[in-house]
């Protein structure tokens, strides 16, 4: 629905439509103070700020389109600002969906080439989500370098091999998928050691106590 905004007089603005719409109409009838004018075909609101807000609020903003009376406009700073921030929203909607976009298409490609390469169904999955960490990482504004990834899993207390493998992963990401050519190999942390469960000559003691025992 496309909705026309103008001046009607020093007291009122009108409001016209395209074509006729009943949930248009609903709309417009929340709206205190409004009249229907049939000889014009037009609906009349009071020109003050609460009237308008809510005409914004209740009618404009959820229409597909609107147009505003560039005199209006240039009278009234009220309807430049909104059609200021309609179009950032616009522009802001419009690179969202590029970017979502662009993402399922580099994730997609991302387990192509993994595929191609006989990688396992797991290892796929797994490197697809260390992608989409490290992808919400540098939209969150931090420094979107591989080491600095590192470091900051290494600061949430991730393992060494999950970080490892983070960046396995996204060295295939950028060489196969981005194809981005990497010079100097990454720092990688050490394979931690984990200690062995041995038992003590005590504990043999005990184990073998209890198997005697047992017969």
């Amino acid at each position: 629905m496309h909705v026309f905004v103008g001046k009607k007089d020093d007291l009122s603005l009108f409001v016209t439509m395209e074509r006729f719409d009943a949930a248009f109409v609903q709309k417009i009838k929340s709206l205190k103070q409004r009249k229907w004018l049939p000889a014009e075909r037009m609906w009349v609101v009071p020109y003050t700020i609460v009237s308008m807000e809510d005409l914004w609020t209740l009618v404009i903003s959820e229409a597909d389109s609107f147009e505003i009376q560039e005199a209006l406009m240039e009278e009234c700073p009220f309807w430049m600002e909104r059609v200021v921030e309609r179009q950032r929203k616009t522009i802001r909607d419009e690179v969202d969906r590029a970017t979502e976009t662009s993402e399922k298409a580099s994730v997609d490609d991302l387990v192509k080439q993994l595929k191609l390469r006989g990688y396992s169904h797991r290892t796929i999955k797994a490197y697809c989500g260390h992608v989409k960490r490290f992808e919400d990482f540098k939209a969150e504004g931090k420094p979107s370098s591989i080491e600095d990834y590192s470091l900051a899993l290494l600061g949430k207390g991730r393992s060494h091999s999950f970080v490892n493998q983070a960046i396995s992963a996204l060295k295939f990401y950028s060489a196969h998928v981005l194809d981005e050519k990497q010079g100097a190999s990454f720092v990688r942390p050490k394979k931690e050691r984990k200690l062995p469960n041995v038992l003590s000559s005590g504990d043999v003691l005990k184990e073998y106590a209890a198997g005697m025992g047992a017969d």
